[in-house]
């Protein structure tokens, strides 16, 4: 996976890269790149990445994720 941005916040490290992969248009492969979202190296993308988001906008709804983790972890005390 090669990195395209990284931010830490509140003590915790977001990670966005591009992993490659291959798509087919028909019967012609193509190359293509899916963005993947780490939040301290558990991979969150099934939670944050939607189609044509940019890096800046998952690392923003990351940010969001770990506001919702934190939370939820602080009520459950």
């Amino acid at each position: 996976m090669r990195v395209i941005q990284e931010e830490n916040h509140q003590g915790h490290r977001i990670v966005v890269g591009e992993k490659p992969g291959i798509g087919y248009i028909g019967r012609s492969p193509i190359r293509q790149w899916s963005y993947r979202v780490l939040l301290n190296d558990e991979d969150i993308s099934e939670c944050v990445v939607v189609s044509g988001m940019k890096p800046d906008q998952l690392i923003q709804s990351a940010r969001h994720l770990l506001a919702h983790r934190l939370s939820s972890s602080e009520a459950s005390l």
